[in-house]
């Protein structure tokens, strides 16, 4: 039996539309992210293409080629604005790049996390709080006193407040206080 020669396979680099070579492939992701937001929130809220034209001010054509994923004809702010109209705050965060990288990006980061962690607080939820708590393993939840910061709780019982920053967290500085550098 003859065998099959070997395909090349090239890693994706997590934005197909950088692999498929389309212009502005950042831009276009973005896109695609902001409508995939606006579909599910339509979906979740079971509004018609019809409710949801009215909603957010717009016909039921253009509600069903956003639904579809047809996005030639919505720029980025145009879908900022739909999904303030469904309620949703947009908020837009411009920072410095990595070192590592050569230019800057855009991106569409939810609240998801918040969202999950708010949900382990509630009633129903406590009781697997409590025993991911008894096998070892460390838990977060929003932080009480209602800050934007996060609270981790270690099996000990010890709170430490601080903020997820790409998938890891890094805990607050006690205001006032300076990071002090060894001059080991």
């Amino acid at each position: 039996m003859a065998k099959k020669p070997l395909t090349a396979v090239t890693p994706s680099s997590g934005n197909v539309f950088l692999n498929i070579r389309v212009p502005e492939p950042d831009e276009e992701l973005a896109k695609a992210q902001l409508a995939s937001r606006i579909r599910e929130i339509v979906r979740r809220s079971r509004l018609t293409q019809v409710a949801a034209a009215a909603v957010m001010g717009i016909d039921q054509l253009n509600v069903s080629a956003l639904l579809s994923g047809r996005l030639a004809n919505f720029s980025s702010e145009c879908l900022m604005r739909l999904l303030a109209r469904l309620g949703q705050d947009v908020e837009i965060v411009i920072k410095s790049k990595p070192r590592r990288r050569q230019r800057g990006r855009i991106r569409v980061v939810q609240e998801a996390v918040k969202a999950t962690l708010e949900r382990v607080v509630a009633e129903k939820d406590r009781s697997a709080f409590a025993r991911r708590l008894k096998r070892g393993r460390v838990v977060y939840q929003s932080d009480p006193a209602g800050s934007e910061l996060i609270d981790r709780i270690d099996p000990d019982g010890t709170r430490t407040l601080g903020r997820l920053i790409n998938r890891r967290f890094v805990p607050a500085r006690p205001a006032g206080s300076r990071a002090r550098r060894s001059t080991r």
